[in-house]
């Protein structure tokens, strides 16, 4: 990994050459719950993500504990297709100023990837 940190499970790690970055293929899924979360980032030293939205809909109880896991196909179809984003090849809902910044650099998302807030 580019920040020398370890992964937490036995996911499957390959080099990307167009993210240029390493680049998951699976991931095992481990179910955390927001007390794990907490410590995780702590001694991962990534407190910040506690604002991303989906760490904060899990450390705030909106989200169950069982979400993990599940997209290596779509990951998988990511890095053989050489898509940027995994919006290109998955349908979903994506933050509008990352929508805004993808449009911008002519990268389309598949679906509901531009709804306004």
């Amino acid at each position: 990994r580019p920040d020398g940190g370890t992964v937490l499970n036995g996911d499957i790690l390959v080099w990307n050459p167009l993210l240029k970055q390493s680049f998951e293929l699976s991931s095992m899924g481990i179910r955390v719950n927001p007390e794990v979360m907490e410590k995780q980032l702590e001694l991962c030293g990534n407190n910040e993500r506690k604002e991303l939205i989906w760490h904060k809909m899990l450390l705030d109880g909106t989200l169950p504990q069982t979400i993990g896991g599940g997209i290596g196909q779509s990951r998988l179809c990511q890095f053989m297709l050489r898509c940027a984003h995994l919006g290109e090849v998955q349908h979903g809902w994506w933050n509008p100023a990352e929508v805004k910044i993808l449009k911008e650099n002519n990268i389309s998302l598949l679906g509901l990837g531009e709804f306004e807030e």
